[in-house]
């Protein structure tokens, strides 16, 4: 067996903190005064007191966001079928929280679990009429207990789409009945709803997958979309190589080029990037390790407003607000440290005055460009 030099470690350590240790505090480019795109947060209300999660929409509300996600499975899931649509109820509670603070919704849909069609009884994944029936009657139910301005009715399917190319044009079909019942009820409900179908980018990139051509399938044989989201996490890339990924160097036309793709708008549906290094034993499943640290945060989000200024981009959806508790998933805890905030109220006066790592007063400096365009 070869030995490898015991001095390969070290020298392994010294390129990361080449890379990360003195990593340069980016700033917002001057020449950026406006945006395009609105500004969202996933709250990740996991784990918390009623106190802590009405401060988590006062704290959104604070920070001037225009909107919030909101993501549902679209079925009940336990070790035994049958596996019957949900209600929606935490959806719909949140919702209501969200219109209190004069927010909009963003709501999400989740059709399948990692790569496996739901309901998963044996009734046809996507294709019987009972599993059409209940996806198109939860459609209907967050149109009409929610109402959200965009609704996302298929959630990174790019990746169901390499798993289960047998279940792809069952789910097309699927999507085709959604879309016009929404359009339907917009007009009964008067709303504006707008439906789009998300992918998420570096998954496409990794496994070479022809997202024009999946984007095509959308817009073409009679079905339609508003809009297409993409879920986009750059460092997930380099994190399996184990070393720290510079946001500086995200290439300038790196979501720019997908307007070659469509001529439908676009927006970022998931994005993030994690405050923290490794943590070692919090990692039980053998996920990839996330190696950053606070610049490296803050500087993602000066990249993203650079590489993003062009474009007329209908929202970017930061995922998430605060840390998620090592406790609230089994696995990839690493990948949930990508909170801006840290602190809702002030522990002197108790009045909401969120305190946050760097990222968070860049963040503010974007949510301050006045926001021009149609999506006001």
């Amino acid at each position: 067996m070869r030995k490898w030099p015991r001095s390969l470690p070290l020298a392994a350590a010294l390129l990361v903190c080449l890379v990360s240790c003195w990593a340069k505090q980016l700033q917002l480019d001057p020449s950026i005064t406006s945006r395009t795109y609105q500004l969202s947060f996933f709250p990740s209300p996991l784990n918390m007191t009623p106190q802590a999660l009405e401060d988590r929409w006062a704290v959104i509300a604070h920070l001037g966001a225009e909107m919030v996600m909101i993501a549902e499975e679209v079925w009940v899931k336990d070790d035994t079928p049958p596996y019957p649509p949900t209600d929606l109820s935490q959806s719909i509670f949140m919702a209501q929280k969200a219109r209190e603070y004069g927010l909009k919704v963003f709501l999400g849909l989740q059709p399948y679990d990692g790569d496996r069609a739901y309901p998963g009884d044996g009734r046809g994944n996507f294709y019987s009429p009972e599993t059409v029936a209940e996806f198109l009657q939860v459609v209907e139910n967050a149109m009409r207990n929610i109402g959200p301005e965009y609704l996302d009715i298929g959630v990174e399917m790019n990746i169901f789409y390499r798993s289960n190319p047998y279940q792809w044009p069952n789910y097309l079909s699927l999507y085709q009945r959604g879309y016009e019942r929404v359009k339907e009820l917009n007009v009964e409900l008067g709303l504006d709803t707008k439906v789009l179908v998300s992918f998420m980018y570096e998954y496409a990139q990794v496994f070479g997958q022809p997202l024009q051509t999946i984007l095509s399938h959308f817009t073409s044989d009679g079905r339609d979309v508003d809009l297409f989201g993409i879920s986009t996490y750059p460092n997930t890339k380099t994190a399996y190589q184990g070393i720290t990924f510079d946001p500086s160097k995200l290439p300038l036309d790196y979501y720019s080029k997908l307007t070659a793709y469509t001529s439908k708008p676009l927006a970022i549906t998931e994005t993030g990037y994690q405050h923290i290094e490794k943590q070692g034993s919090t990692n039980p499943c053998q996920w990839i390790d996330f190696h950053s640290d606070e610049v490296h945060q803050n500087n993602f989000v000066a990249v993203l407003a650079d590489r993003v200024k062009d474009m007329n981009l209908e929202f970017i959806n930061w995922m998430f607000l605060h840390d998620w508790p090592d406790d609230a998933v089994p696995c990839k805890p690493d990948f949930f440290k990508m909170g801006l905030v840290y602190q809702d109220r002030d522990p002197e006066t108790g009045e909401i005055d969120p305190k946050g790592y760097l990222a968070l007063d860049l963040w503010k400096q974007v949510q301050a460009l006045p926001l021009v365009g149609g999506n006001q």
